[in-house]
């Protein structure tokens, strides 16, 4: 188990296009009644299993343990074999006290154990200052093949199949697999357009599609129209190199940036198999 601290350095906050501004957003916004099935084991894996570890977690923490607490804890339930497809997990925490950082290092070496367990703090109010954060993905990353990364306010709701997604992305042309949108609420001409398959439809870039912000009591969907190049920072898969082929700005729309002039390919899951439950991401001081 590790720790590293850089004081220089805070928290990420994902500029998703829900509480973005300008560049890539549209004003166009919607809610949609959709029909959830909740299965743990919806994909069954037909294809040759992974037998080595090919993954590594990346939760991005900030003063949020409650919610941490829901992300990891649903994460395991929903996919107990990520632990034997995981390489190592870094916590990447941005000014929690000594004693959340403590319980959070804790809590995922329960699950993955403590060797394999790495925390990384960050202690800085510098502006944008926690974009920096994201660039150690790919310092940190190594050789390992595949990132999942995870904010620390997303609940996972099914089971994600994460061996047959990592078996096809070895074998298929596209680097990054974003879990938290639905094909069941685009409109007709972006179902057309981008359908790949059952599971998988691929962003549309350049053309807007319906970005799933929020998903309400009665299991409608909210939703507002973006458009962004093959990247997000929304829970996701994605091939190691990504993360070293390009560098998150610090100013405003780094997300955006990041991506704005690289060729990645981007897929989405059809249904999404995590919802936001921190709305507040972009109010943290």
């Amino acid at each position: 188990m590790g720790s590293h601290k850089f004081g220089s350095l805070v928290e990420m906050v994902t500029m998703s296009p829900c509480h973005g501004e300008g560049h890539g957003f549209e004003s166009r916004t919607g809610r949609q009644k959709i029909l959830i099935h909740r299965n743990k084991n919806l994909i069954s894996n037909k294809i040759g299993m992974i037998t080595k570890k090919s993954l590594n977690i990346f939760f991005s923490t900030a003063r949020r343990l409650d919610y941490f607490k829901i992300t990891l804890s649903s994460l395991l339930e929903y996919n107990p074999e990520i632990v034997g497809l995981t390489d190592k997990v870094f916590i990447l925490d941005d000014r929690s006290n000594a004693e959340e950082r403590s319980e959070m290092e804790s809590l995922v070496s329960d699950y993955f154990g403590k060797e394999n367990v790495h925390l990384v703090t960050f202690n800085s109010d510098l502006d944008f200052g926690y974009v920096e954060k994201l660039n150690f993905i790919g310092k940190l990353n190594g050789d390992t093949e595949f990132v999942l990364f995870l904010e620390d306010d997303w609940k996972s709701v099914e089971h994600i199949g994460l061996e047959f997604h990592l078996e096809t992305m070895r074998n298929e042309n596209f680097d990054v697999l974003t879990l938290s949108e639905n094909f069941s609420v685009q409109e007709d001409e972006i179902q057309e357009i981008s359908s790949i398959n059952d599971l998988y439809w691929k962003n549309p870039w350049p053309v807007f599609f319906r970005h799933m912000c929020d998903v309400y009591e009665d299991e409608s969907i909210y939703w507002e129209a973006t458009k962004i190049n093959n990247f997000s920072l929304n829970p996701s898969i994605v091939k190691s190199n990504v993360y070293k082929r390009s560098k998150f700005p610090k100013e405003i729309n780094y997300e955006i940036k990041f991506c704005e002039d690289m060729d990645f390919i981007q897929y989405f899951g059809k249904k999404h198999k995590f919802v936001h439950i921190g709305h507040n991401s972009l109010e943290r001081s």
